[in-house]
This record gives structure tokens, C-alpha cells and sequence, in this order.
């Protein structure tokens, strides 16, 4: 691993009630973070969407995970 093996990426994003295909984008790119090992876990929640924003402190394994990094991903026109 090249990052802290006690650090984790949480990426925040919008999602859509309507879109499910929103979260794509948000996933794919967590996907490719988590595949270059930066970080010892890397997820992501959304505020309309399930995995959802009041949730996001449970993706991570307390045990394992000491700091979370939090990163908006926010890619449409709005």
C-alpha cells in the first residue's frame, strides 16, 4: 500500500431519487482509488442515494480505520 494502512477516502456525492445510474461515475471512481491502494478503505455515501450520508461513519471498520477523509465528487451542472 502506498497510503497510511489506518486511513481511509470517504467520497461524497448527490445521487438521484430518479437516476439510479447517477452513482456510477461516484462508484467507478472509488473502484480506481481503492484498486491503487492509496487509502486502507475507500467508500462512498450519498445524500440521495443509499449508502446514505447519516450512515457513512458505519462503512468503516473503527478496528482498522483511525482518520477518514471526506472528498465532494460533485460532477454535474447544477
Amino acid at each position: 500500500m502506498n497510503g497510511r494502512a489506518d486511513t481511509g477516502l470517504l467520497i461524497v456525492a448527490h445521487g438521484s431519487t430518479v437516476n439510479p445510474d447517477s452513482s456510477a461515475p461516484t462508484l467507478a471512481h472509488a473502484a480506481e482509488i481503492r484498486r491503487r491502494k492509496v487509502f486502507a478503505d475507500v467508500e462512498s455515501a450519498f445524500w440521495k442515494e443509499e449508502p446514505s450520508l447519516r450512515d457513512a461513519k458505519l462503512l468503516f471498520d473503527p478496528e482498522l480505520i483511525q482518520e477518514v477523509y471526506e472528498v465532494p465528487n460533485f460532477i454535474s451542472e447544477g
